[in-house]
């Protein structure tokens, strides 16, 4: 069986040979028969399999952007922000990450956070606000390894014909809740399924 051993070493050394053979043998011990990995639904339209935690408590996870489950809740709110810092390498495809930077005055999003219930996830209406000021956009093709810390507003695009598939290692999370920034005319509660859904991998593994 594999473990978690020297898994944040080889993102540390942004060894992208041996973060991919980290994360095949993860996908390898989880597939229990055939070629299918049972994945959540995202609310955003990606794929997310939690594959591994290591001893102090850092879990990898497997995103998967995939025309075939390119599903896009309603209300399609992609800025949001994360109660753990990561690093995010991405094995297959291309992606665009872009950081937003806010200000709580002049306010033109309302704030939601979430709350995980069971295979849902739900958005709640707060008080606050904030108004987006600056971004920065970075664009990561296959074999870039990046990272960003809790707390920042962010929003991940992949282009819908494309098949895109990144490895991230996160930090233990916070007893905080994750926040989305949704439109100032929203209502008071959303609720988005996030059940699991069984992939066939075999495309992807030789692909690595």
């Amino acid at each position: 069986m594999h473990d978690a051993f020297g898994l944040r070493d080889a993102f540390d050394k942004q060894s992208l040979s041996e973060v991919k053979s980290h994360t095949k043998q993860f996908i390898l011990q989880k597939l229990s028969a055939g070629d299918e990995l049972v994945c959540l639904m995202h609310p955003l339209g990606f794929l997310m399999s939690k594959l591994a935690e290591t001893s102090s408590g850092e879990t990898l996870r497997l995103h998967i952007w995939s025309p075939e489950y390119r599903v896009r809740q309603e209300p399609y709110w992609p800025i949001h922000d994360h109660i753990f810092s990561y690093q995010s390498c991405v094995l297959i495809g291309r992606l665009r990450h872009i950081e937003y930077t806010v200000r709580p005055t002049d306010r033109d999003r309302i704030v939601y956070t979430v709350q995980y219930v069971g295979q849902r996830s739900n958005l709640l209406r707060t008080q606050s606000g904030v108004r987006v000021v600056d971004s920065n956009v970075e664009n990561h093709p296959a074999g870039t390894l990046y990272s960003m810390n809790a707390g920042i507003f962010h929003e991940t695009i992949v282009a819908d014909h494309e098949t895109t598939v990144t490895a991230m290692l996160a930090t233990p999370p916070s007893s905080s809740a994750p926040r989305v920034l949704g439109d100032l005319d929203g209502g008071p509660s959303y609720s988005y399924d996030r059940r699991g859904v069984a992939i066939p991998l075999t495309d992807i593994l030789a692909s690595f």
